[in-house]
């Protein structure tokens, strides 16, 4: 518990950072859900231990926060902004990676490109109209479940 709270004070500081209420410390002032102007695809060999064993703390580029919890086996645990809790599974495929969750969009996975830049970790569409553009942010990253859901 500990751990996330320290969590939480510097995810808010990183916030209040962006949000321009703190101008000497945090990234630089972005809009919700913007990334930065260059981002790199992450070698495929890089997406699972990215994302392996990790809580994210994250934001939508709609603007909304969740978090997600990506299980070594391949479990996932996705809080949404509204509280919805909802358990599936990950896996790393090629440069993407790809969630599975039951009750959201049937059931049917859908991948994400994983891109990095200036520090910043972030998923992007790779189908359909928004192809190409920003899916999610991530803000930061702790070792271990850190949702205090168990993943069954």
């Amino acid at each position: 518990m500990a751990k996330r709270q320290a969590f939480l004070a510097v995810a808010a500081v990183l916030i209040l950072g962006q949000l321009g209420a703190c101008e000497t410390m945090g990234p630089p002032a972005r809009a919700p859900g913007e990334v930065p102007a260059v981002m790199a695809p992450l070698p495929p060999a890089e997406i699972a231990p990215a994302h392996s064993g990790k809580t994210f703390y994250a934001q939508y580029a709609t603007g909304g926060y969740y978090q997600e919890f990506h299980a070594p086996d391949g479990r996932t645990i996705l809080i949404e902004p509204d509280g919805q809790i909802y358990r599936g599974t990950w896996t790393a495929d090629g440069n993407r990676i790809c969630y599975a969750y039951p009750k959201l969009n049937d059931g049917v996975p859908y991948c994400f490109e994983v891109r990095r830049g200036d520090g910043v970790l972030a998923h992007y569409f790779v189908t359909g109209g928004k192809a190409g553009q920003p899916a999610a942010v991530v803000i930061g990253a702790i070792e271990g479940n850190d949702l205090g859901v168990p993943l069954e």
